[in-house]
């Protein structure tokens, strides 16, 4: 067990350096001619010493995150939990926070030498130490009381399973039963957390209306026979954190606000503003495509696969045991055999989110496609370019890297497919 472990810890590592390797060989070709403007040679400089500041940092968290995964594994860490206590409860409760203590240090550590040091050094940050400590308490306490909670009814359902259904004779339509209700209170519990997220999101920022003017029934125009409607359009005040541009669609089960930096209402011309909410228009537009479906299908099929475990609970009680005789322990350790599974399944995992990612990338074409449909094309490429200036974004990412890693296309792809669509549309 120790040694797949290993194996899975060692092989993201090697696989990570890897990543950058591609990525660094990448970088020394020249940039297409979609995407050659952006970058004047200073400004094209200071995006490569800040991209190498920020890999160097980056190779330091991710060699710090291996060596804490190895002690984790091959240390008596945990088998000294075990020591301290036989409740199941409190066992977790010891080893969640120890593990987030030591791991909240370090993260605010790094986060204030990217902030303070290389945001700082290129011009990207305008938070002050005041507004940093607050973002980062509130990102600690409500990741800390996210994981809390959702261990906690994990382990609830665990130990009192048996009570109420007799596992060694479960049929697997008792299976498919049981663990539905188990997920419809799993959905409420996300619900609750999410709607916490999102005055999480309030407290960081201060949110107020989009004052009343042309912007704003332009906007309203756009939005114009849409089945999903927007209820806010709201400005928040990144010039307090960032020189960021962003505008972005929040949507919190039916309930949707579009958010606008002041940094992109300040400093951005009218109708870039224009064509950067009408992308977000055209999300809300969109309708369900082949990708969409297929999510739907891998989420069916892993509630049929853990209906199948549960219908065969000795699977999983092997794999406990296992867990237990290789660290040494008398009592089950939950959040030990939440990594052990979630490291087994890592790779698994990682295929998945390679495909969602290639999903999320469509629909963002999509979307960046009803914008030029809206007359937008020019601006849209305008702005893509100013924000990739002034963010010192990679305009050229290797495309293998960008088909695993990124969620957005990058921006020769995007300024390419828009150029493709401006064609389609004259």
């Amino acid at each position: 067990m120790k040694l797949m472990l290993l194996f899975i810890v060692v092989g993201s590592l090697l696989y990570s350096l890897i990543k950058v390797y591609i990525s660094n060989q990448y970088s020394k070709k020249e940039l297409p001619i979609e995407v050659s403007d952006i970058y004047d040679h200073k400004r094209y400089q200071n995006y490569l010493d800040y991209k190498a500041e920020n890999q160097r940092l980056s190779m330091i968290v991710l060699g710090i995150n291996t060596c804490f995964n190895m002690f984790f594994i091959f240390s008596n860490f945990y088998h000294w939990i075990d020591t301290l206590s036989q409740n199941p409860y409190i066992i977790c409760l010891y080893t969640l926070l120890i593990v987030t203590i030591i791991d909240s240090i370090f993260s605010v550590i790094f986060h204030y030498y990217d902030t303070f040091y290389i945001e700082e050094k290129y011009g990207l940050n305008k938070k002050d130490l005041k507004e940093f400590v607050k973002d980062e308490v509130i990102d600690i306490v409500f990741s800390t009381l996210l994981m809390v909670v959702l261990m906690m009814f994990m382990i609830f359902i665990c130990e009192n399973i048996s009570r109420f259904v007799n596992l060694d004779n479960i049929t697997y339509i008792q299976a498919l039963l049981v663990l539905g209700v188990i997920c419809i209170v799993f959905g409420i519990i996300v619900v609750l957390m999410n709607i916490l997220a999102y005055f999480v999101l309030k407290l960081q920022y201060h949110f107020v209306d989009l004052e009343e003017g042309e912007l704003r029934d332009d906007i309203e125009n756009m939005l114009v026979g849409c089945k999903k409607k927007v209820r806010r359009i709201m400005v928040y005040n990144e010039s307090k954190k960032s020189t960021t541009k962003n505008a972005f669609l929040l949507n919190l089960f039916g309930y949707r606000e579009f958010g606008i930096a002041d940094n992109f209402l300040n400093e951005n011309d009218y109708r870039e503003l224009l064509a950067v909410l009408a992308h977000e228009v055209g999300h809300l537009r969109h309708k369900k495509n082949i990708y969409n479906y297929l999510k739907y299908v891998i989420a069916i099929c892993a509630f049929l696969v853990m209906a199948y475990l549960l219908a065969h609970v000795s699977i999983l009680e092997n794999v406990v045991l296992m867990i237990l005789d290789e660290f040494r322990l008398s009592s089950i350790n939950y959040y030990l055999v939440l990594f052990v599974v979630s490291s087994l399944l890592k790779p698994l995992l990682y295929i998945f989110s390679v495909f969602n990612n290639y999903a999320t990338r469509v629909e963002e074409y999509e979307a960046d496609r009803h914008s030029v449909s809206l007359g937008y094309g020019n601006e849209l490429i305008t702005t893509f370019k100013e924000l990739s200036k002034d963010e010192l974004v990679n305009v050229n990412p290797s495309p293998i890297i960008e088909f695993l890693e990124y969620d957005h296309p990058g921006m020769y792809h995007r300024i390419k497919a828009i150029e493709e669509a401006m064609k389609k549309n004259a």
